[in-house]
């Protein structure tokens, strides 16, 4: 992955992009990612960016340690909702 591009900037939060890929359709898009929100729970931004700029798909992307359950206290909830909150609130500026 790279932070620079050639002449499409990458959309708002993006931090990352893979390379420009030719679709079958002939057009190039790219995958980006966004920041990486919580500890034992962590949502990234993730979406695909066509060379015009236009953000084709954006998700939120949820993981938990080793892929599996994890138990929150009250403190992890809080925790859990302040990232998810911030990752909406990135949605909505690639919206």
């Amino acid at each position: 992955m790279t932070t620079t591009t050639t002449t499409v900037p990458l959309p708002p939060g993006a931090l990352y992009a893979d390379d420009w890929e030719t679709q079958p359709d002939g057009s190039e898009t790219r995958a980006f990612e966004g920041l990486l929100r919580g500890q034992r729970v962590q949502i990234e931004i993730r979406g695909i960016q066509a060379r015009s700029g236009e953000v084709l798909q954006r998700v939120a992307v949820a993981d938990t340690e080793l892929c599996g359950g994890v138990e929150l206290d009250a403190a992890g909830l809080r925790e859990l909702a302040a990232d998810a909150l911030g990752a909406a609130d990135e949605l909505d500026r690639l919206a």
